[in-house]
Order: C-alpha cells, then structure tokens, then sequence
C-alpha cells in the first residue's frame, strides 16, 4: 500500500539533564508529559511538545506507543473533529516504515494500537467503532499501516482486521479504506510469511468474515465493492462447514448474504462432504413427522427448509453434475445433478425443494 498524507522531517529530540530541568520548568506553565499529552492534551499542547523535541518514540510503562496510546485515551473521550487534527499532527512526522512497524508493535497486553481499538472504540449502544476511533483507524491507515497486516500470526485474531471486524459493520467508509488497500482484503504475516492453518483458512477478510460468522460485515465489505477470484470466492468456507448449517443460524444468514448478493459457487463444486449434510437433513425432516405438533411449524424443520434454500440457490446449475468431497475426503461426482439427486435418494428434501418458489417452475421440478 501507499502512504497518502504527507511525511515530514521531526524536531531534533535531546533527552538529558539540561532536558529534564527545562521539562520540569515547563510542566508548570504548559503539559509535556507525554502519556497525559497524547490522551488528553489539547492540539496546541502536542505541537508545543513536538516543537520543543518531544520524544516522538515515547514508550510508556505498560509498552504503549503513541498510537496505542491514542487508541486508548482518545476513542470515547475525543470527537472525531478533535481527533483528526491531533492523529493527523503526529502521523506526520513517521514516514511510511515506521509507521506500518508502529501499527503491528504490541503493548504489554500483547495488543497492537488496531487491538485497542477494537478493546476500547465501542459506541454505546452498538459494537461499533466509535466514531473517534474511526478516524485514529482511517489516519493510520492514510500513514501507510494496514490492518490487513500482523506481525508473525498464530491464531487470527492476530491480524488486526480480524480484530476489528465485528465493529466495522456499520463504518462504511473504514471499510472502503480497506478495499482501497486491497481489493480482494489479502490477509498476509508482515515477513510475507503466514503459516498453512491461517493461510488455508484466513486468506482473506471475506473469509474471515464467514469464519466469525460476522454477517453483516459480510454484506457492507462485499456492498463496498470487495473482490475474490474463484478460487478465493467467499461461498467455498461457508460450503466447506455446510453441516452445521441447520444447527446455526450465523452460517445461514452469511448465506442469504452471500445469495442477496448473488454470490455463487463459481462452478459445480462443493469442497465439503455434501451428502453426509443431506443426510442429516433428510432425518431431521423424518424424525418430524414422529411428532403431534405440525412438522412444517417445527424449528429443527424450518432450519433445515432454510439451510436447503441457500444450498440451491448457491449452486450454479442444480440440474448438471456436481462435484463433492466424501466423508474421507475422496472426490465424487453426483451425474444427476443436486437436485436429481434429492429427488433420487432424498424425498423429503426433494418435496421442501419443489415447494421452493424459485425452483417450482425448474425443469424437473414436480
């Protein structure tokens, strides 16, 4: 990514004994101390600092840089119109390098400046970024760093976009922030190097978005203008976890996202094991009928009417061949297609299909 504020030399810092008696002189008439300044401090007050050499490598006793401490001080006691000023003033004076360093260096809490954000920046009565936060967020993105980014990742809360996503959902300009970055949202170690259980499961924020089951940060990146090629198209995680679908209600709204959308499969292919899914569905709608109370006004009965509907209108072309994984992760090929495969080997499902408005006038379909 690209830096697009401007970067400028910084004053000379000269710490010492001459520095610590005028500093002590000068707290009396103007703040200079560095934690209350850059949480609290007035406009005036930090470019005072700046202007007389304020370490702007400050560290505090718990590790927290100047954007941590940003992050922490300035997210719920700030306006965002008080904040820019202030983030923009000391973002300047850190070319693009230490700054993308800056953004992935962890505090004692092992939280990066983007963690704390998404710690202490929640509106009050959403689990949004506050609106202050928004901007520390968009003007660290505006000095070059990229929440897309983590330093040496294990788990993927590491990156900082993962982090944060569940509080971006209703921030759509952060959001087109990121698409600017990168389009396809590429998650990445800062070395380049993610190791293979992320880089499988994490590669992009899309991904991670059906991972989290975070729906609506779904809908507003893919709104946005996020792209995928086919082989990283947001439809593979979810088809990958397609038997939990009746049992959980968050994978199922990120499909009705993902089809509001008209997200589909790219081919005929499910990288999961299709059938073991229809199978469970199948006796779930079996086992219904066992009971007094009207099958079809059954919770379990509308999961799974919900869970098939998504699984046709995700898939391209339910009338040609499919390919699916097996249990033991084989490849095969169901020749009939999804939908003459309900009608061979699942009844029940094959009725709750034909009844599905957008598959009632399908070839086939009875």
């Amino acid at each position: 990514m690209k830096r697009t504020t401007p970067h400028i030399p910084r004053p000379d810092y000269k710490p010492g004994m001459a520095r610590k008696i005028w500093e002590g002189i000068m707290n009396k008439v103007w703040p200079t101390d560095p934690t209350y300044l850059i949480k609290s401090g007035s406009l005036d007050d930090i470019n005072h600092w700046i202007s007389h050499g304020g370490d702007l490598d400050y560290v505090d006793a718990a590790q927290n840089t100047i954007p941590h401490l940003l992050a922490i001080g300035r997210t719920q006691k700030s306006t965002p119109y008080e904040v820019r000023p202030i983030t923009k003033s000391l973002f300047q004076y850190y070319s693009q390098e230490q700054m993308e360093k800056l953004s992935v260096q962890s505090n004692g809490d092992f939280r990066t400046p983007w963690h704390e954000l998404s710690m202490t920046c929640k509106a009050s009565s959403t689990f949004a970024l506050h609106s202050a936060g928004v901007v520390i967020a968009e003007e660290m993105i505006n000095a070059g760093a990229s929440p897309l980014i983590a330093r040496s990742p294990e788990k993927p809360e590491d990156f900082p976009a993962v982090s944060i996503l569940p509080r971006i959902a209703g921030c759509p300009q952060l959001i087109r922030k990121l698409i600017e970055i990168d389009s396809e949202l590429t998650l990445g170690g800062e070395d380049g190097n993610t190791p293979p259980h992320l880089s499988e499961r994490y590669p992009t924020l899309l991904w991670a978005a059906i991972n989290q089951k975070q729906y609506s940060a779904l809908r507003h990146m893919l709104i946005q203008g996020a792209e995928y090629s086919d082989e990283s198209s947001p439809v593979h995680p979810l088809m990958r976890d397609i038997r939990l679908w009746h049992i959980d209600r968050d994978l199922r709204a990120c499909g009705r996202v993902l089809w509001d959308q008209n997200r589909l499969l790219p081919s005929n292919e499910i990288h999961a094991d299709l059938m073991t899914a229809l199978d469970t569905w199948e006796k779930q709608l079996t086992d219904a009928e066992k009971f007094p109370q009207p099958p079809q006004n059954r919770r379990e009965v509308l999961d799974v009417k919900e869970s098939l509907e998504i699984l046709l209108k995700l898939t391209p072309h339910i009338d040609r061949p499919l390919e699916v994984l097996t249990s033991d992760g084989d490849k095969r090929t169901l020749g009939e297609g999804l939908l003459g495969t309900l009608e061979k080997s699942y009844p029940r499902l094959y009725q709750t299909a034909c009844k599905i408005p957008e598959i009632i006038q399908f070839p086939g379909a009875k």
